[in-house]
């Protein structure tokens, strides 16, 4: 894995040499605040950033990595910088890897099967872009946008003036929550283990 990731930063330096003068500050300047269309740049101009799987014939994309770093960016910038202060931030998903999962079926927003803990306990390293990988990484986000969306209608109900609740936000919570209670939710709810540097 650590050739693979020494590839990834080569590309990102030449592809940001070649295409962008040198620095990643101009993939930022040219999205025109739009958190979609840096999202776009990434995966159109660096390949290691394709989080793509075939599920039964179709093309899904998680694009995890990418959407971390487009959240990054707007977590850095959005009230120092106008131009990390992307509008449309609350069209990305959660970052679909193997923790948030964990916590989601430790909380019960998500159901694993007898089978699949037993499976999962057994502690296999699952083949990257199989099946089951993919259902766990689809659901997940599902569950995010579902979360999302409950937390969207209370506040309406409540009439309140908190800020709209954004799958990052959702993401980001799940993902402290499991390191905080990591040794209760380790008992209780395996992880999904994957080779891949799409994590």
């Amino acid at each position: 894995m650590a050739e693979q990731r020494a590839q990834v930063l080569s590309e990102a330096g030449a592809v940001l040499n070649a295409k962008f003068g040198g620095s990643f500050y101009h993939c930022v300047e040219n999205c025109g605040k739009s958190a979609v269309k840096l999202l776009a740049t990434i995966v159109e101009n660096f390949e290691s950033y394709h989080d793509f799987g075939d599920y039964k014939g179709k093309k899904v994309s998680f694009l995890k990595r990418a959407q971390i770093l487009v959240a990054d960016v707007y977590g850095c910038l959005r009230n120092k910088n106008e131009i990390g202060s992307f509008y449309d931030i609350g069209e990305l998903t959660m970052f679909a890897d193997y923790r948030v999962p964990q916590a989601l079926a430790y909380l019960g927003a998500l159901h694993y099967s007898s089978k699949l803990m037993k499976s999962l306990r057994s502690n296999p390293i699952l083949p990257s872009g199989c099946p089951l990988e993919m259902e766990l990484r689809g659901f997940s986000i599902k569950a995010c946008d579902d979360i999302v969306e409950a937390a969207k209608r209370l506040r309406t109900e409540m009439d309140t003036h908190l800020r709209t609740i954004t799958a990052i936000d959702v993401d980001m919570f799940l993902w402290a929550y499991r390191r905080e209670h990591a040794v209760e939710i380790e008992k209780n709810v395996p992880y999904h283990r994957i080779r891949s540097i799409n994590y």
